[in-house]
């Protein structure tokens, strides 16, 4: 997890999604996959959302998804004060388990 931004300590990423609807990455940006401020490969499964330039990082170019998960800050953590997603998919995904 990251260090503390402005005094706000990360909390566990749970693939909400936030980010990416809300910022694109400069790669996915690059390659035109941000239209109207949502990530074209922004993926829905198994309760989560999934980056798909990760889990397809050999047919985008020669870098693996731990290279793209390195420079992508993935899963390191939801420090922003204004997402409200992050606590309904843990919710969501507490209410699954318990099913």
């Amino acid at each position: 997890m990251t260090e503390a931004i402005d005094g706000v300590q990360p909390k566990p990423c749970v693939g909400c999604g936030f980010c990416c609807n809300k910022a694109p990455c400069a790669l996915a940006s690059s390659l035109g996959l941000a239209k109207d401020g949502k990530c074209k490969e922004l993926l829905w499964a198994s309760g989560r959302y999934w980056c798909g330039l990760m889990l397809d990082a050999p047919k985008v170019d020669d870098r693996d998804e731990n290279w793209y998960k390195r420079h992508l800050c993935a899963g390191e953590g939801c420090c922003s004060p204004l997402n409200s997603i992050r606590q309904e998919i843990v919710y969501e995904n507490l209410k699954f388990a318990k099913e």
